[in-house]
């Protein structure tokens, strides 16, 4: 491992429910670092990914990528994870580092030093709802979801925006 590359912990579940997407997501990142590095690295470094598996619980992903941090093993954070994984990560890396998250999430949360990537729930929902209230409305519809702290914002935001669009 050469001692002036530039790494960056990246933060994809490859254990748990959402383990399933973390092979695609290092893959992806992977082709990016090949990529920046075949283009000479930042400021002439090479980059080197940190695997952190974010399907574990929230505490125990955001205690190590703290430790990371903290040792100066990474100087960045990117992640593909789910929401209470991100919140706890935040709060431990207390902006130290710059944090790039690429899914779409729930809105709000801003902190200094994270980069949000993803779409907002307003965003997510207005052209699904929009189509839904069209020329020829489909008939009733509704939103299943769960608990989880992705969830409730699109949840809590679609009723006013189905009532914009024609729906009720």
């Amino acid at each position: 491992m050469p001692s002036d590359a530039v790494r960056i912990a990246l933060i994809v579940p490859v254990s748990g429910v959402l383990g399933l997407m973390g092979p695609c997501a290092i893959n992806c990142a992977v082709l990016a670092a090949e990529e920046v590095n075949a283009r000479g690295g930042v400021l002439g470094r090479p980059v080197e990914l940190v695997l952190v598996d974010g399907g574990r619980p929230a505490a125990q992903v955001a205690a190590e990528v703290a430790g990371l941090v903290r040792s100066g093993t990474v100087r960045g954070v990117a992640g593909a994870h789910a929401s209470d994984v991100r919140v706890e990560v935040v709060a431990a890396i207390a902006g130290r580092v710059p944090f790039v998250y690429a899914p779409p999430y729930e809105g709000g949360g801003r902190a200094p030093g994270v980069y949000f990537l993803g779409e907002t729930p307003d965003r997510q929902l207005a052209p699904g709802i929009e189509w839904l209230g069209g020329p020829a409305p489909a008939p009733p519809s509704g939103l299943l979801g769960d608990r989880r702290l992705s969830a409730r914002p699109p949840h809590a935001r679609a009723p006013p925006r189905a009532g914009a669009g024609g729906g009720r």
